[in-house]
């Protein structure tokens, strides 16, 4: 059986991808659980990151298996981000990250 060959992906797109996976995340978070009168999230922001994210998704198989992987870490600082921006005041995201990689793509309620 002919096996596939392995893609490997450089330091600069793996963060590439974190990061805008990351700041996807926090303006999830940001639009979801910010109080009244606080930070104010553009969709066009959450947009952007959403169409890179299913650019590089569509352009390298693969892709989608890393950013699984690395959903939950991901997930963990974002939520120190926004927590860090926010304090402890108000409703906070959930320790566990509620988001599949598929609601994240597709604006779809993955929770």
């Amino acid at each position: 059986m002919k096996t596939a060959p392995r893609i490997v992906y450089s330091n600069a797109r793996r963060v590439g991808l974190a990061e805008s996976s990351r700041m996807l995340l926090l303006h999830l978070m940001q639009q979801e659980y910010r109080n009244a009168g606080s930070i104010h999230v553009d969709t066009s922001a959450i947009e952007h990151e959403r169409k890179y994210l299913r650019e590089r998704v569509d352009h390298k198989p693969g892709t989608a298996l890393i950013l699984e992987r690395m959903l939950s870490g991901l997930y963990e600082d974002a939520r120190t981000l926004f927590c860090s921006q926010t304090g402890s005041s108000g409703h906070l995201p959930p320790p566990a990250c509620p988001y599949t990689l598929d609601s994240l793509l597709q604006g779809a309620a993955g929770m």
